[in-house]
């Protein structure tokens, strides 16, 4: 498996690794250990991702019905202001 790819879970019979690929969106794929085969099951993309720099740990049930994570932003205000000397 290449390297930019993450694992995360093991599903809970044993033959599937949850791995996650991407930083600022993280897509969830299924492997097949016995085979290698490899299928998107899942993209993680936060509700507002303004701002959004990186998805961090990511976190799941061995069933992969619950995923927790974590998320790096940078967000700013700018300000116009009309009149000043």
């Amino acid at each position: 498996m290449e390297k930019e790819y993450w694992p995360i879970q093991w599903s809970a019979d044993g033959k599937t690794l949850y791995v996650r690929h991407g930083r600022s969106s993280a897509q969830i794929y299924r492997v097949n250990v016995s085979t290698g085969e490899r299928s998107l099951w899942r993209v993680i993309v936060p509700a507002d991702p303004a701002g959004l720099l990186s998805i961090d740990k990511i976190d799941m049930t061995r069933d992969g019905k619950r995923i927790v994570y974590g998320y790096a932003r940078i967000t700013s205000d700018l300000y116009v202001v009309d009149g000043l000397r």
